[in-house]
């Protein structure tokens, strides 16, 4: 007996059908934005906000969006017939995929976007309704399967490819000089020297860091050469002056000049660097050369949400970080649907770099040296320090208790890493290495946060070295560039021929009248910044000596000269009077020959590494 004919209008979307339609259009999703991600990354020199375990991360948080979204829609199509079903998760889920196409630039109309979404899913159901049921569910099927597999084989064959070529690299290690030290080279950034009860501070934020200075060099005027992030941290590695270098807003730095790690690397030392700062210190930075580890984006759950683009919204952004179900609720309210230009990554406290780097040391070959990197970044906004510093409601909500707050956090994990470090015996022969990429504006001159000046507050920062036997206990009055940074920490290691740009610190500790570079900071102009401060689109630059702090204003050719160790708030321009205009004159000079001896040196080693200036 013939079985009776099945009533379409009266069939309904089989489950499985939505379950390949989510899973097909997930893995389209993760396939545009890896793509998109390694454009900007390997293409253009950019940032794409991605981790290194992007090929397994961004296929998996897309299949828990578009599975989470299929939730609902599983139970609103059980009341649909197949058709309607199938047209409206088709729509749906189609609109949602177009729509992580369209968040990089919806900042130029939310709902705009989200109509031209919708019609493109509307779109797409009328295509996949001329399949049928049948025939989209194998699309879709062999959509997911397909790039499922390849994402799969690549994550794998990345994962086993960077196994083997760091355990070469670490085998095709020289050996290392005889009694080599180790060195911690600690960069705090977005943290200017006033914090620390070293260099004048009464509020107690810095026990450990100012017991280990009073153990070593303080350099009391010890200036940044730019006041932000990237282009501090590329002449930290470079000792080149920013006009050498080409990193911006945008593009990360170039394999043009050799960094420090790779002397290290040369001369036997593991390398490892563990960094906090994602947005200008992750791998897409350009700052990892050298290192046979290099710590950044965290394996997380966060992290996988934030490898598909509706995770690196605004919004997300905003209830991820609420401290309160009411703060949640606002986040979600605002509903801004935007991606910006460089996405929050989540965050990487100081106890994550403490806990990575004794990882590594426990694991790695203790007969080598090591050169460690780190970059602590609880100093920068949006201070989200723990369990007991973060805030109480007796606490105060202000910008700068929210600093001291993740100044003291930071400050007990140093401890904690130093501390491990001692009890393994490790720090009688470790060459430790403290400073900061830039400061931080209050509200000096009206100013907040930093990239928005060259002016002391964010440009003068600690820096101190310590190293048992080697560097004597004491304080140099003289102000110093960082561009000498490595220079004076390849000197202090004993790689004497492995010559950067820039001259050895250590000579000044014993004569202030000791060569070093000139002290010199620059804000080139860049795009999309707010034209109310200083630097942005207009770009800066200045120039200090012991006295006087020469700034310009590029574009609006603006000149200020200011005392600044009389008026650390420069507020008092003295342009106009004899001393700062001939002292001007004098500083313009030397600004001209330090980049004019910069340029050539480089040039002259085809772009490698110079001898002493």
């Amino acid at each position: 007996m013939a079985a009776p004919a099945t009533d379409s209008s009266q069939a309904r979307l089989a489950p499985r059908t939505l379950w390949w339609l989510a899973s097909g259009l997930a893995m389209v999703s993760a396939l545009w934005f890896t793509l998109r991600g390694a454009t900007k990354v390997f293409l253009l020199g950019g940032f794409g906000a991605i981790s290194r375990d992007v090929l397994w991360m961004s296929p998996l948080g897309h299949l828990m969006l578009f599975v989470v979204a299929a939730v609902p829609l599983l139970l609103v199509t059980r009341a649909l017939s197949a058709p309607r079903g199938l047209a409206l998760a088709v729509t749906l889920l189609g609109a949602m995929a177009v729509h992580a196409v369209l968040l990089p630039w919806t900042q130029l109309g939310i709902y705009a976007a989200i109509v031209l979404s919708l019609g493109a899913g509307t779109a797409l159901a009328r295509a996949l309704g001329r399949r049928g049921e049948a025939g989209t569910e194998r699309l879709m099927r062999g959509l997911a399967l397909g790039i499922g597999a390849c994402f799969a084989m690549g994550a794998l064959g990345t994962s086993i490819t960077g196994a083997v070529r760091g355990m070469m690299a670490r085998r095709a290690l020289p050996p290392a000089p005889a009694g080599a030290p180790n060195v911690v080279f600690l960069v705090l950034d977005t943290f200017r020297a006033s914090t620390m009860s070293t260099y004048g501070s009464t509020r107690g934020l810095t026990p450990a860091l100012d017991a280990l200075a009073a153990r070593g060099t303080t350099f009391e005027w010890a200036m940044s050469n730019a006041g932000w992030t990237l282009p501090a941290h590329a002449t930290l590695f470079t000792g080149h002056y920013q006009q050498r270098l080409n990193t911006d807003f945008e593009r990360a730095l170039n394999t043009r000049e050799p960094v420090i790690a790779e002397a290290f690397a040369a001369h036997g030392y593991e390398t490892a660097g563990f960094v906090g700062n994602l947005h200008y210190t992750s791998w897409e930075s350009g700052l990892a050369r050298g290192f046979q580890r290099w710590e950044d984006y965290p394996r997380s759950l966060e992290m996988v949400l934030k490898s598909t683009l509706h995770g690196q919204t605004v919004m997300v952004e905003e209830m991820l970080r609420a401290t309160s179900r009411a703060r949640f609720l606002r986040g979600l309210r605002r509903k801004r649907l935007m991606v910006q230009p460089k996405p929050e990554g989540p965050p990487v406290q100081a106890g994550d770099i403490t806990d990575r780097f004794l990882s590594w040391q426990r694991g790695r070959d203790a007969s080598r040296p090591f050169f460690a990197f780190f970059n602590y970044f609880d100093a920068h906004r949006p201070y989200l320090a723990p369990a007991p510093y973060a805030r109480t409601q007796a606490d105060e909500d202000t910008t700068m208790a929210g600093y001291e707050r993740d100044v003291r956090y930071m400050d007990g994990e140093i401890a904690r890493m130093l501390a491990s470090l001692d009890s393994a015996g490790a720090l009688a022969n470790t060459l430790i290495v403290v400073t900061a990429d830039h400061g931080e504006h209050f509200g000096e001159r009206g100013l907040y946060g930093h990239a928005n000046s060259v002016y002391t507050r964010l440009l003068h920062v600690p820096l101190v070295f310590v190293q048992p036997g080697k560097v004597p206990v004491g304080r140099v009055p003289s102000e110093v560039s960082l561009r000498d940074v490595p220079a004076t920490i390849l000197d202090l290691a004993g790689l004497r021929d492995a010559t950067y740009p820039g001259h050895s610190l250590a000579a000044v500790w014993a004569d202030s009248s000791a060569a070093r570079s000139a002290v010199i900071a620059q804000h080139l102009p860049s795009s999309g910044r707010d034209p109310a401060e200083p630097a942005s689109e207009q770009g800066m630059t200045a120039v200090l000596d012991g006295t006087w702090h020469w700034v310009r204003t590029m574009r609006r050719a603006i000149e200020e000269v200011y005392r600044y160790r009389e008026d650390p708030d420069e507020l008092r321009s003295l342009v106009g009077t004899d001393s700062a205009m001939n002292s001007r004159d004098a500083l313009l000079d030397r600004y001209r020959e330090a980049i004019r001896t910069d340029l050539k040196s480089a040039r002259a080693n085809n772009g490698g590494a110079s001898g002493r200036d």
